[in-house]
Parts: C-alpha cells; sequence; structure tokens
C-alpha cells in the first residue's frame, strides 16, 4: 500500500516534470541551439533534488569574467616585442637589446643596451593596458621619459631612473 509520504513523494515528483515541460516549451536557450562543450555535469533537477535529501543540490561553476594578470614582473623579450613596428621604436632607433629593466604598477622602465651604437642610450617607458593585458610603449628619450606619462612620484621614484 502507498503510504501518505510515498504519495507526496510521487506528486512531487510529477509536478516537477510539468514544470520542467512548461520551461522547456518557452523559449529556446543556449542549451538547446548550441552543443555543450563543457564537463561540468548538469545540476540535479527538482525531481533529483526532492528524491535525495541527503546532499544538497550542486553549485553553479565559479567564473570570474576577468582574470587578474600580474604585470610585474616583465621580460626583455617582452618589452623588445611591444616595442616592434612602434613609433617609439622607430624614435629610439629600433634598440635590439634593453637592460636596467624595472617594473612598478603597471610601469616598466628599459635602458637601449644595444651593442656597437655611437649615440647615446635612450631610455623606454610602458605601459601595461588592461583589459588587453599586454603592454605598450610609452615615451623614449634620455630624459624627463615619464613627464605626462606617470603622475604618481611614488611610481617614478620606484622606477628609479634620473630620466624618469
Amino acid at each position: 500500500m502507498f503510504t501518505l509520504r510515498k504519495i507526496s513523494l510521487i506528486v512531487a515528483i510529477v509536478g516537477a516534470a510539468i514544470a520542467l515541460a512548461a520551461c522547456d516549451q518557452a523559449e529556446p536557450t543556449a542549451a538547446t541551439t548550441t552543443p555543450d562543450t563543457t564537463t561540468t555535469p548538469p545540476a540535479p533537477s527538482a525531481s533529483t533534488s526532492a528524491a535525495t535529501t541527503s546532499r544538497p543540490p550542486a553549485e553553479p561553476p565559479k567564473t570570474t569574467t576577468t582574470a587578474a594578470v600580474q604585470s610585474c614582473p616583465v621580460t626583455e623579450r617582452t618589452l623588445l616585442d611591444a616595442l616592434k613596428g612602434t613609433d617609439v621604436a622607430d624614435r629610439g632607433a629600433n634598440p635590439t637589446a634593453l637592460t636596467k629593466i624595472v617594473c612598478y604598477k603597471d610601469y616598466a622602465f628599459a635602458t637601449d643596451n644595444t651593442p656597437n651604437r655611437n649615440v647615446e642610450h635612450s631610455s623606454f617607458l610602458f605601459g601595461f593596458k588592461r583589459p588587453q593585458n599586454r603592454w605598450t610603449p610609452l615615451n623614449v628619450g634620455t630624459d624627463q621619459v615619464c613627464q605626462g606619462h606617470v603622475l604618481d612620484q611614488e611610481i617614478r621614484e620606484r622606477l628609479g631612473s634620473a630620466a624618469c
């Protein structure tokens, strides 16, 4: 014989099935129009969670919209790649080597270390662009390279060059 508890469970399952069927007829969702490429198991349905009381329903996966990317430290290769084909590189005689790289709070400062140069070695200022998460050259020169680009005195001091 059916007990009141079993009848209540059957009613709950049938009600959940009817509700799910009504949801399927509303609007098509992304899951019904495109294949699911994730390997995350689906969240339990209302009928499954009603039947199992020993474990809570699964939480949706936690995702971040913007990954926090650290700009510092930065390598010579990364900065040289950022310089390629830019006006700043042309004005700085297209360096092939950088030295004395200092990085602080999304700014980097480096000095041209290209061998066999008959000119004064230029200093380069770089800024880290977000949300693109890439370095971009801001300025080149031999004096006051940071002026107009780095307004924070603490950052200029941490970059530590007399040219900044």
